[in-house]
């Protein structure tokens, strides 16, 4: 009778143990899950961000873009790159000057 009652409490304490595991992974599995949803929306979708161009990086129209974009990430985007524009066509926009003749 002793060795009926040692092998249920090791039986029962193997399904408790197997239990608590399940209880845990599944908690693990949505745990990601959730976490995964939850990131997945922190973008608000896939925000195009207009090529810069002297039109679309200057006064009104640029106003008119900025305004039109909802996400502060790709706002930022939007301004980075029209910052880079402007300084790129600031370098292809240079005249040569020819330095004042020299008097020896």
């Amino acid at each position: 009778m002793k060795n009926n009652c040692v092998i249920g409490n090791i039986s029962l304490v193997r399904k408790t143990i197997f239990e608590m595991c399940m209880m845990k992974l599944k908690s693990t599995v949505f745990i990601l899950f959730l976490s995964t949803f939850l990131l997945a929306g922190c973008e608000g979708g896939n925000a195009e961000v207009p090529e810069p161009s002297r039109e679309a990086c200057t006064g009104d129209e640029y106003q008119k873009i900025f305004g039109e974009i909802v996400n502060d990430n790709a706002r930022r985007e939007f301004e980075d790159a029209c910052r880079s524009y402007q300084v790129e066509e600031e370098v292809r926009e240079w005249e040569f000057k020819a330095s004042p003749k020299d008097d020896f």
